[in-house]
């Protein structure tokens, strides 16, 4: 199969033409009219993937290895480092980002992961409305993304509504008017703007939050009977 006919297909499932315009979503290395044998999916690129990928092997993964304009390429530092390795093996590589976190990645993580019923999504934002206290919701959050410690801003006894948006979404706190807000890499000056609002809300990870990329994309694929392997990239964050 050629690029260019995944692609399309790539797509159709969700549209490039929806990602940001600071995104960088799209075929990123390779030649749309040349073939390619094995189908890898994966959050992001690391050595060990590549190292261990076979010649010829088109990933499609959730980041962009490329997000702007390279001056140079030196090979001793990233992402040089790793386009030196698929050059070597004829890689390609398609990033999925932004226009699959609105099409798929955050209403699957809020209701398959999470188990929250979706009631609005605008955009990146899924949001629902209940009742749980803050025992549960974060006993819940722990189990359902395997993590060990949270953190928390502004934690509320009751909470009576919720969004969420995966990967690094503080930035739309404007956006938010639920009681708590889920997402990940909250840095300290978006910790106080929520202290100081009122808003709860629970750092999740990024990589937590959205290394179900592999399954939704697996899904997606068998839909149209293709074939794709896992090659998940590592949480670069180590708890000790």
């Amino acid at each position: 199969m050629k690029i260019s006919e995944i692609y399309q297909k790539l797509n159709e499932i969700s549209p490039f033409e929806l990602q940001e315009k600071w995104d960088n979503s799209g075929l990123l290395v390779g030649d749309m009219s040349r073939e390619f044998e094995h189908i890898a999916l994966g959050l992001d690129l690391d050595h060990n993937t590549l190292d261990e990928a076979k010649e010829n092997t088109l990933f499609i993964v959730h980041h962009p290895l490329i997000f702007s304009g390279l001056k140079q390429l030196d090979f001793s530092v990233y992402p040089a480092n790793l386009l030196e390795i698929m050059v070597k093996k004829n890689l390609s590589l398609i990033a999925m980002h932004t226009n699959f976190d609105k099409t798929h990645l955050n209403s699957y993580v809020f209701e398959k992961v999470l188990g929250f019923k979706k009631e609005t999504q605008n955009d990146f934002i899924c949001k629902t409305t209940g009742s749980w206290s803050k025992d549960e919701l974060i006993k819940l959050l722990k189990e359902k993304l395997s993590l060990e410690t949270l953190r928390v801003v502004s934690p509320k006894n009751r909470i009576t509504s919720i969004a969420l948006t995966t990967g690094a979404g503080a930035s739309l706190i404007d956006e938010v008017d639920t009681d708590c807000f889920l997402t990940g890499d909250i840095k300290y000056h978006d910790a106080m703007k929520a202290m100081s609002q009122g808003l709860m809300m629970v750092d999740i990870g990024h990589y937590e939050s959205e290394q179900f990329f592999v399954d939704v994309m697996s899904r997606e694929l068998k839909n149209l009977g293709i074939l794709g392997i896992i090659s998940q990239s590592q949480n670069p964050f180590k708890i000790s």
